[in-house]
């Protein structure tokens, strides 16, 4: 008779203060959670329908790319998923698009050991890899922007994860001013024309994106003076954020003008 296996647990060797664990006794959710989720983590049934039961309630709305996320929370926060023993053969130039778009925010690693063992030396390899991966961060490395690391042994612990991430995310934005949380149903609705145009631009991402567009369009936004566009949108997306696309549209502004000028 076979000697029953030892439950999988989180090697001490890769916990430190920016590891997140699992509560000991785990509560139900008792609120729904909406989050943008790329779709490629939408194919993972699995831990998709994890996420819809009724420990989590966590509805996803699909977008088909997330700038190497897999799920974005709200503007500053996003999760990263990934078969821990598949780390290592990720080009690290995934990690760096996925931090390109969380400059200054908060950046969930959440690794699921699903049914392999792993030692907590290889555990700890890979995540210094990737650390450096994300350090070099196309040579522009912004020092606010945190990594949090969760090791999951498997799907369930993955989407309690997830919610763990949402529930202290919606938590932190609370305490501030018109923050995006909330049952938020207004997320389900459907993608906005010129969402995925706005959320390439520098400091953007889907999310933020969403909310600027949310019952207007691209135009309307341009159209903004940047002192509107900062009563707007600081408070909701992020005032360093509004900044940054209000330098980039006077700069193109002003490039536009002197074609104007010297064309003319």
């Amino acid at each position: 008779m076979l000697a029953e296996s030892p439950p999988r647990t989180t090697p001490n060797e890769v916990i430190d203060q920016n590891t997140v664990l699992l509560p000991p006794h785990w509560v139900d959710a008792t609120t729904t959670h909406r989050y943008m989720a790329s779709l490629s983590l939408i194919q993972k049934r699995a831990l998709v329908r994890e996420l819809q039961g009724n420990a989590c309630r966590v509805i996803l709305l699909e977008r088909c790319f997330l700038g190497g996320c897999d799920i974005i929370l709200d503007p500053d926060r996003a999760i990263i998923v990934s078969v821990l023993v598949r780390i290592a053969r990720t080009d690290s130039r995934h990690w760096q698009r996925g931090y390109r778009r969380n400059r200054g925010g908060i950046v969930r690693f959440l690794s699921c050991s699903r049914h392999i063992r792993v030692r907590g030396a290889a555990e700890l390899k890979i995540r210094m890899e990737i650390e450096m991966a994300w350090d070099q961060g196309c040579g522009t490395k912004d020092k606010r922007c945190l990594v949090v690391w969760a090791f999951a042994n498997g799907i369930e612990e993955a989407a309690r994860v997830v919610r763990c991430f949402g529930e202290e995310a919606c938590t932190r934005a609370l305490q501030g001013v018109n923050v995006p949380w909330g049952e938020r149903e207004w997320l389900e609705e459907e993608e906005t024309e010129g969402e995925a145009d706005l959320a390439e631009v520098e400091g953007m991402n889907a999310f933020a994106a969403y909310v600027m567009l949310y019952g207007r369009t691209v135009e309307d936004v341009l159209d903004m003076s940047s002192e509107s566009r900062m009563e707007e949108f600081g408070e909701l997306v992020g005032k360093e954020r509004v900044e940054t696309l209000n330098r980039m549209l006077e700069k193109r502004t002003l490039e536009m003008r002197s074609e104007i000028f010297y064309n003319g």
